[in-house]
């Protein structure tokens, strides 16, 4: 989603931009370093792969404002996110129960 956000016409606003990129790539790589990665599966990688096919192609999802910082995400961004969420509880509740 990142990568496909565009980043402001301000100097400031490319940099943040640019921050965020290293930050996404920094922790993508800590995580599959991880011995112990494992990614969702069921329910919760359903809600994932919904919001990795909405976010990049949504105009209104990948708003940014003059400084660089996201806007809010269209009413379906934000139903998804939390279905996405939802789906996260679920298995966390059903790992410690």
């Amino acid at each position: 989603m990142r990568l496909n956000a565009e980043s402001g016409r301000c100097i400031s606003a490319r940099i943040a931009h640019a921050q965020r990129l290293a930050r996404s790539v920094s922790a993508l790589c800590v995580h599959y370093e991880n011995p112990d990665h494992q990614c969702p599966n069921g329910p919760e990688r359903a809600a994932y792969l919904r919001m990795l096919l909405h976010f990049p192609g949504c105009e209104e999802c990948r708003a940014v404002d003059e400084n660089g910082k996201a806007d809010n995400p269209c009413q379906i961004g934000d139903r998804l996110y939390a279905e996405y969420r939802q789906a996260r509880r679920d298995r966390t509740v059903a790992q410690t129960a």
